[in-house]
């Protein structure tokens, strides 16, 4: 009766050794798969980057307030930028086309990005965003434009307001999703 035991004893202790190396073995596979996407949409971003020499630096700020003055600084160069953040909203104004991406660069400003998009860039991206069938936090890009100016909304909703506006035209974009 006592080897019985210890043979129960001994199966149990084999099989939780087994699922707990299952368990693990998930675990690290779904790490490297994440690792492998963050290092994917990083090479795309560096890739678009390089390719249109596209600024990258112009949001590294230590301050914890933005004045416009800085913003303009760091966004009106002979340079392309290169942003990521959440497509908002897709509009036409005057008969032309808008993408307007939202980004949190800074600690206390939001960077809102009304962009000049040709009709096909537009219709190409609602469909990429129809497809993946996500909610808009989740449809994040990395899009690089040319900055044609800079300015502060001060009044939204008889409130002061740290949303910077930026005008510009779009140049080219990757979808890097949610990370």
């Amino acid at each position: 009766m006592k080897k019985k035991n210890y043979i129960l004893i001994i199966l149990a202790a084999l099989i939780i050794v087994f699922v707990v190396f299952i368990l693990l073995n998930h675990a690290n596979n779904k790490k490297i798969q994440e690792n492998n996407k963050i290092n994917f949409i990083n090479t795309e971003i560096n890739n678009l980057s390089k390719k249109y020499n596209a600024n990258t630096n112009w949001s590294n700020n230590n301050s914890t307030q933005t004045y416009t003055i800085d913003a303009q600084q760091k966004l009106t160069s002979n340079n392309p930028i290169l942003i990521r953040g959440y497509i908002d909203d897709i509009f036409i104004d005057k008969g032309e086309e808008f993408l307007r991406i939202i980004t949190n660069e800074y600690y206390l400003s939001n960077y809102i990005f009304n962009i000049k998009c040709d009709k096909s860039k537009c219709f190409k991206i609602l469909l990429d965003i129809s497809l993946r069938n996500a909610p808009n936090f989740l449809n994040e890009y990395a899009v690089v434009i040319n900055v044609n100016n800079v300015y502060k909304n001060n009044i939204i909703n008889n409130n002061t307001s740290n949303n910077i506006i930026i005008d510009g035209d779009y140049i080219d974009a990757v979808y890097i999703g949610d990370l």
